[in-house]
């Protein structure tokens, strides 16, 4: 069974700063699609401009992970590297991302990794109750 939601996140940083991510998750039985974007990037061109794929093997604790499209930014590529590692090894699936923030945004991204994080293990246990 494959479940597509749509997610915004909303962040406040100390310089009164906003910051808003806009997530669509598709999730199947052994994987998990995440697309991010921020609305002014969305507005402009809708694009998947990198994608990463992090999965667990038998070879190693950590979870392989490579980039299939790199982006010109290095912020994105390396994020999306470390959270698709951290949601593979925490959720068990394979895990693809396309992420399409501002630099900017690099100043929330530790709160992103968490509220994702959150968000996408209680998408993973409604599912368990639906099955």
């Amino acid at each position: 069974m494959q479940d597509t939601r749509r997610f915004q996140f909303v962040f406040d940083n100390s310089q009164s700063n906003k910051y808003v991510v806009l997530a669509q998750i598709m999730s199947g039985k052994d994987c998990m699609h995440l697309y991010l974007t921020s609305p002014a990037e969305s507005d402009s061109n809708i694009n998947m401009n990198n994608l990463t794929v992090a999965m667990q093997t038998p070879y190693d604790p950590m979870p392989a992970t490579t980039n299939v499209l790199e982006s010109e930014s290095i912020m994105n590529d390396t994020w999306c590297n470390n959270i698709s590692s951290k949601l593979a090894k925490r959720l068990k699936k394979q895990i693809l991302i396309s992420c399409h923030l501002p630099s900017s945004y690099e100043a929330i991204i530790g709160q992103l990794e968490l509220e994702l994080l959150k968000t996408l293990i209680n998408c993973e246990s409604e599912n368990e109750i639906r099955d």
